[in-house]
């Protein structure tokens, strides 16, 4: 069974292999580059339908969500129509390609970039002062136009800022929530973003390359936003020092 519940109809056009494959896993393992796996999930990267495409699976996790996905609902249609939201809203995330409802989960594809890194992999690999000063700038201007937009993303951790050639997207849709684009708004994703930098032992003056764009292009006092953010990065802070002890270092 493949049901397209959102865009093109590619799910379709490899409904022949995918019928015979031993399931979605199985399917996406013979046409793509698997690039990670959990026990709910797979991401795979395909050429389908002659298209470079970001492919992940969702395993329903229970009877409930199973029910979820039959009536049309779940994260993978969520991370869909956010995608088309913000690309509507002239915000740079990969389009949307298909979003289906298959025997064993759902299938999200949306478009993929060849040689694309996320921001922490970049960081991870080694760059230059200048670069990553221009990284940082950046993602805060890529943030600061989400929320002026009026968007929130949800889990702006470094992995959701996909850089690939100039550009830099936003991806991993699937909690972004609509808001007033009032100065108070993007405060989480801010504090999440900041959690990052600081257990990556992120210099203090490439932070500020972030942080400085994203209060200039949102017309806010940096210091404003450094207040706003604290009490939510205390709860952050204490959540990830239970989880992975002293590491980093604090920077507001």
């Amino acid at each position: 069974m493949i049901r397209l519940l959102r865009g093109e109809d590619i799910v379709g056009l490899g409904s022949a292999g995918l019928a015979n494959a031993e399931g979605t896993q199985a399917w996406l393992e013979s046409v793509g580059e698997v690039v990670k796996r959990d026990r709910h999930s797979m991401v795979a990267l395909a050429n389908l339908d002659g298209r470079f495409s970001y492919c992940k699976y969702y395993r329903p996790k229970g009877m409930l969500q199973r029910l979820q996905f039959r009536f049309g609902g779940g994260r993978a249609v969520a991370a869909f129509d956010s995608a088309q939201a913000l690309v509507s809203a002239g915000i740079e995330v990969p389009s949307p390609r298909a979003c289906a409802l298959l025997e064993d989960g759902m299938l999200l594809v949306t478009e993929a970039f060849e040689e694309a890194s996320d921001l922490k992999s970049l960081w991870q690999a080694g760059q230059s002062e200048d670069r990553l000063a221009q990284l940082m700038a950046h993602a805060g201007a890529v943030l600061a136009s989400l929320h002026e937009a009026g968007f929130s993303h949800g889990d702006a951790k470094w992995s959701n800022f996909l850089v690939a050639g100039t550009a830099m997207y936003l991806v991993d849709l699937e909690a972004v929530l609509t808001s007033a684009p009032a100065a108070s708004s993007g405060v989480r994703d801010i504090a999440r973003f900041t959690l990052n930098a600081e257990d990556m032992g992120l210099a203090p003056e490439h932070f500020s390359a972030f942080l400085d764009v994203y209060a200039e292009d949102r017309s806010i006092p940096r210091c404003d936003i450094e207040v706003r953010i604290q009490p939510l990065l205390s709860k952050l802070r204490a959540r990830h020092m239970t989880k992975y002890g002293a590491r980093g270092h604090p920077l507001v």
